[in-house]
């Protein structure tokens, strides 16, 4: 009698098929579930919503009653904002480094990934008329950099008698400064790159960033550095009295001007910064750019002093030929000169998603209006379901598998893309957000985002980019954002600023979104004028109708 489980005997035909029915089940209950989960951030999107206009109606209605109650001010200006704007704003030094910054709102702690709202621009046409408590407004910003005095206050944790840690930067900044500060009273000391913090330590001072980098390997492990000392200091900063100062040389300017792109990776330890400030809001966290070209070790180390000492708690601070400086968020000037390159012969764009997709709309609406084929790149782990909804949809669409272990099929398939429709012309690319919380300061896990992104740039090295767009969604973290700002910027200037780049923070901030129109579609449309910036950040808030109080 025959085996039933012999080769022979198996109905093979059969159950392939049924594992493939089984496999585009699991794949649709999986879109399903990304679906359902958008879903319900819409809705608790809107029940915050309700809940702070409720608030407005409260606060107007005590105000009435009690006009002339002090606290009611104070209850108004307490008021929380968003976790993703601290309050404190960011200045600049005077005279260091060179080039541009772009980190800071008037109204609370900027980051790389929360740029403030100066500016509101009319809601698309299909948007529901604003009500009488809340008006809805879009807002675009763009970074500049303006000469600000320094308060004439030190830095609170660099008090008599507190100790600080000074990481070595190998050029000898960090003895002259250790000095200059023992002078002040502060109890400072030199270490390595890396201190073990085993001795009793108030303060860090990382100068690692400061020493130009031999090759962007060399950044990248002064960025490793970074990372494992605030992740080593972290106790200490979770009380009373504690600090963590990072100094970088990228100018001057915190990107916004020209910079040598091998410290891209540098613009990871501003994110740094916000990521701890964020975490510690009791510490004092500082981050200063530092154009250090030309200046001898003692000038370096007084300018820093100064800072430190005359600063205050005011970051970013960028410090260059044209002094000390901080960042201003100016209206972005909205034009409607179309950008040549979107009604060229069908030029390729290359959509890289996150596993929320968060800009498929936005591409899909210019791809199909510009008559524009997309290519998607599928990373590990997201869902395949999305290219197919996109052609179904009526893009000119290809797919294939993007994975940092195997980019030989993925350069083949850009190869293939290239002779059926000639040289890419955009990149529209979302950064995987943090797995857990604790990701933020993990070296492990920033660094494969920042491989993949620039994996992306190298394999389109020759190709006449025009848009390279970066949807910096929800859960990104400020040193990944950070990083690939510095990326995006360097990338702009090695083509001449030839390349258009817009970031556009999707944050959750109260951006709002009807229907299939929202700030997604905004961004990616209404920034691709012809007479644009080459660089632009963009991000989209909901406000309402009280008063916003400057800090």
């Amino acid at each position: 009698m025959s085996d039933p489980r012999s080769k022979d005997q198996l109905p093979w035909p059969r159950l392939v098929e049924r594992l493939e029915r089984s496999q585009e089940r699991l794949e649709a209950a999986h879109t399903d579930y990304l679906e359902a989960a958008a879903a319900s951030q819409r809705a608790l999107s809107e029940v915050l919503k309700s809940h702070a206009e409720l608030v407005d109606t409260i606060r107007q209605f005590a105000s009435a009653q009690t006009p002339d109650a002090p606290q009611q001010t104070a209850v108004a200006s307490a008021e929380p904002e968003p976790p993703a704007e601290e309050a404190s704003s960011e200045v600049v030094a005077p005279a260091a480094h060179s080039p541009r910054v772009a980190v800071r709102p008037t109204s609370g702690e900027l980051s790389d990934a929360e740029l403030p709202a100066r500016t509101s621009i009319p809601p698309l046409p299909t948007a529901p008329a604003p009500t009488a408590g809340t008006s809805v407004a879009r807002h675009i910003t763009s970074p500049t950099l303006s000469p600000v005095e320094a308060p004439g206050q030190a830095l609170p944790a660099l008090k008599r008698g507190q100790r600080a840690l000074i990481t070595n930067d190998g050029f000898g900044v960090a003895p002259i400064l250790a000095e200059l500060l023992n002078a002040r009273g502060v109890r400072a000391r030199v270490e390595g790159r890396r201190p073990e913090l085993n001795g009793p330590t108030d303060v860090v001072i990382f100068l690692g960033s400061l020493r130009a980098p031999a090759h962007l390997d060399d950044a990248m492990s002064v960025v490793e550095d970074a990372l494992i000392t605030a992740e080593r200091f972290t106790t200490r900063l979770m009380q009373p009295g504690a600090g963590f100062v990072a100094v970088l040389d990228s100018a001057g300017a915190f990107g916004l001007e020209p910079f040598d792109p091998v410290v891209a990776p540098y613009g990871a330890t501003v994110g740094l910064a916000r990521a701890l400030r964020h975490r510690h809001r009791a510490a004092n966290i500082k981050v200063i750019d530092l154009n250090a070209e030309g200046l001898d070790t003692r000038t370096i180390a007084q300018h820093l002093a100064s800072e430190l000492f005359e600063g205050g708690e005011r970051s970013p601070v960028a410090l260059g030929p044209a002094g000390r400086r901080e960042v201003r968020w100016e209206p972005f000037a909205n034009r409607a000169t179309p950008a040549p390159w979107l009604d060229d012969t069908g030029a390729p764009l290359i959509y890289v998603p996150g596993p929320g997709a968060v800009l498929a709309t936005a591409v899909e609406r210019l791809a199909i209006a510009h008559e524009l084929p997309v290519a998607v790149l599928n990373r590990p782990g997201v869902s395949t379901q999305l290219a197919r909804r996109m052609a179904e949809r009526g893009v000119a669409l290809r797919s294939a598998d993007y994975d940092l272990e195997r980019l030989f099929p993925t350069m083949d398939f850009l190869d293939a893309l290239r002779a059926d429709h000639g040289p890419i012309a955009a990149i529209v690319a979302e950064p995987f957000p943090a797995r857990r919380p604790d990701d933020v300061l993990r070296w492990d896990a920033t660094r494969p985002a920042l491989d993949e992104f620039n994996a992306l740039l190298a394999m389109t090295i020759n190709d006449p980019l025009n848009l390279l767009a970066v949807g910096l969604g929800p859960g990104t973290p400020a040193v990944v954002a950070s990083a690939i700002r510095y990326f995006a910027r360097a990338e702009s200037l090695r083509r001449n600023e030839r390349l258009q780049v817009r970031l556009v923070h999707l944050d959750g901030a109260g951006a709002p979104t009807h229907g299939d129109l929202g700030p997604r579609d905004f961004a990616l449309t209404e920034l691709l004028s012809a007479d644009e910036p080459s660089m632009a950040e963009v991000r989209f808030e909901r406000t309402s109708s009280r008063p916003i109080t400057q800090r």
